[in-house]
């Protein structure tokens, strides 16, 4: 995590950040990839749980540069994530301000069979809906499943 306090119009506001995916929890996964035009603004406010509002009163704006860093390097763990087959080991979750780790299974064998079809259904109606959009040919190429699946 990279912590900063930067002046603001009113005082000083700190701002966190996750400098690693391990740090980044699904919600703001989820944030980042249902808002496909963000500005850097918002794209901060999701990784720092800061309203973009708030983040708009820093009086210098290259005071954001000190973050430049950990966000290029999670954007390069982002693209490398969504081109893995990789189970994580754990996740981040965000339950009411509190974010627990949550160890994955390693052995999906013994998970219930209804959570298994209903993440089949979820995941085949997503195929289904980019296929409908985008055509058949090659849709494997470009298909990239939701967070929300």
């Amino acid at each position: 995590m990279i912590k900063r306090t930067l002046k603001t119009t009113t005082g000083k506001l700190t701002v966190s950040l996750p400098s690693d995916l391990s740090e980044v929890t699904i919600g703001q996964m989820m944030a980042l990839q249902e808002n496909t035009e963000l500005g850097d603004i918002d794209a901060i406010s999701i990784l720092s749980g800061i309203p973009a509002g708030e983040l708009k009163n820093i009086q210098n704006l290259n005071d954001f540069t000190i973050f430049g860093d950990s966000i290029l390097r999670l954007s390069h763990q982002i693209k490398y994530l969504y081109n893995s087959d990789d189970i994580p080991a754990k996740v981040a979750l965000n339950l009411n301000g509190n974010v627990v780790i949550v160890k994955v299974a390693r052995n999906l064998s013994v998970e219930p069979v209804g959570a298994f079809m209903a993440a089949r259904e979820i995941i085949g109606d997503e195929i289904a809906r980019h296929i409908e959009l985008h055509g058949r040919e090659e849709w494997q190429d470009h298909f990239n499943p939701s967070l929300n699946a």
